[in-house]
């Protein structure tokens, strides 16, 4: 009796974590959306002001000193390079990587 609850236990998370309660059609399409989130970042290397003041931890500040660097060294190489900037921080790159792009 307790190994057919557990085995019954075992296949309702294995089937929660692998969603097997949808049907295969609808992870297809949620598949095919995921590129179009990516999309959606900021490219830190053409982003006005506003743009970037759009995103969590920038005011305009650092928004400001954003554009100055670009335009005084040129544009980043990577999202990660932002942190060359005064005031941006490691901390602030982590909360926001997933938003911006080059």
């Amino acid at each position: 009796m307790k190994t057919s609850f557990l085995i019954l236990i075992l296949y309702a998370s294995w089937a929660f974590a692998f969603r097997l309660d949808m049907p295969a059609s609808h992870l297809i399409a949620q598949a095919q959306q995921a590129p179009q989130a990516s999309d959606q970042r900021v490219n830190i290397n053409t982003a006005t002001l506003e743009e970037l003041q759009r995103l969590p931890a920038i005011g305009p500040v650092i928004a400001g000193r954003i554009v100055e660097h670009r335009s005084k060294h040129g544009p980043f190489r990577r999202p990660q390079d932002v942190i060359i900037v005064r005031g941006f921080s490691a901390k602030r790159y982590r909360q926001i990587a997933h938003l911006i792009k080059v």
